[in-house]
C-alpha cells in the first residue's frame, strides 16, 4: 500500500479554500446570537482600510501548528491582545498575500519567500480601527525559524491545529462591549485568551476543518492525532452547550484585535 503523503491534507484544504467558504455564519460563532459583527451597525464597510494577516501552517515533531503573537501593552492599538501576524496594506503591496508576508517578516522574522499561499478566508471588518482584514492561508514544509520583533511581539504562541477542534478550549462569555451586554466566544491557548477579529478567523478555519472531517475520504488525509475522536467529542459538547455552560465575564475593553 502506498504511503500517504503528510502534506496531502494541504491539497484538500486548498481545494476547500477555492470553493464556497463558511463565511459570516462561522465567523459569528465568536459572537453568538449576533446577526452581524458587533459595532458595524452604523458603519459603511466601503470606508474601511485594507489589511491582511497570515494564517501559517507548518509541521513540527509530528504535529501541525500555526503561530499567534501577543502584542506589547505599550502599543497604541490592540495592546496586550493575541492575533495573527499582519497589518495594514501599504502602497507598495500588490496583494493581501504581499501584505501578510511582509508584516510577518517584520513582526516574527519570517522569510517572506518561504511560505506557500494556498488561499484566503473571508474578510473580517474591525469597527474600532476601521480595517478590512483578509486572512491569507499559507503553509511550509518545516517549522520556520522565528525571530520575534520585541517592539511588536512580546510572546509567540505555536498552537497545534487540532486544538481548534477541542471544545474545551472555546468558551462563550458574557461581556460588556460598548456599554451593552454581548456574548463573546473566546479561544484559550496556553493561558492566553483569543477573541474579536482573530477569534472570528479561527472560527471560520475551524469550520473548514469540520468540513474535511465530515468527508470520510478527506478525513483520512488529516494528520492530526485522534482528529476524529476530538471532532466527535467537540460536536457532542457543542450540542450540549446551553446557558448554564456559558461563563459570565466582563470584557477587557471595546477594541477587538486585528
Amino acid at each position: 500500500m502506498q504511503k500517504q503523503s503528510p502534506f496531502a491534507w494541504i491539497d484538500a484544504l486548498a481545494a476547500r479554500l477555492q470553493g464556497p467558504l463558511p463565511g459570516l455564519a462561522a465567523q459569528l460563532e465568536a459572537f453568538p446570537g449576533a446577526s452581524q459583527r458587533p459595532g458595524m451597525e452604523h458603519l459603511d464597510p466601503v470606508t474601511f482600510r485594507p489589511a491582511a494577516v497570515l494564517f501559517l501552517l507548518y509541521p513540527h515533531r509530528g504535529r501541525w501548528y500555526f503561530p499567534l503573537e501577543k502584542r506589547p501593552e505599550e502599543l497604541p492599538a490592540h495592546r496586550g491582545q493575541i492575533g495573527l501576524p499582519g497589518g495594514a496594506m501599504e502602497p507598495g503591496d500588490r496583494s493581501p498575500e504581499e501584505t501578510a508576508l511582509r508584516e510577518a517578516a517584520e513582526e516574527v522574522g519570517l522569510d517572506p519567500s518561504a511560505p506557500i499561499p494556498i488561499g484566503r478566508l473571508s474578510p473580517v471588518w474591525i469597527p474600532v480601527s476601521r480595517f478590512r482584514v483578509t486572512p491569507v492561508v499559507a503553509w511550509m514544509r518545516r517549522r520556520p525559524s522565528f525571530l520575534p520583533n520585541p517592539q511588536e511581539v512580546v510572546r509567540l504562541l505555536e498552537v497545534p491545529v487540532e486544538a481548534l477542534l477541542d471544545a474545551g478550549r472555546f468558551r462563550v462569555e458574557r461581556w460588556i462591549l460598548q456599554g451593552r451586554p454581548q456574548q463573546v466566544g473566546c479561544f484559550y491557548f496556553d493561558g492566553e485568551r483569543v477573541w474579536g477579529a482573530t477569534a472570528m478567523i479561527l472560527c471560520e478555519f475551524r469550520a473548514l476543518l469540520r468540513q474535511l472531517l465530515d468527508d470520510p475520504r478527506q478525513a483520512r488525509l488529516l494528520p492530526f492525532a485522534h482528529a476524529q475522536e476530538i471532532f466527535i467529542i467537540s460536536s457532542r459538547r457543542r450540542e450540549e452547550t446551553d446557558e448554564g455552560h456559558r461563563t459570565p465575564a466582563t470584557g477587557p475593553g471595546d477594541a477587538p484585535q486585528l
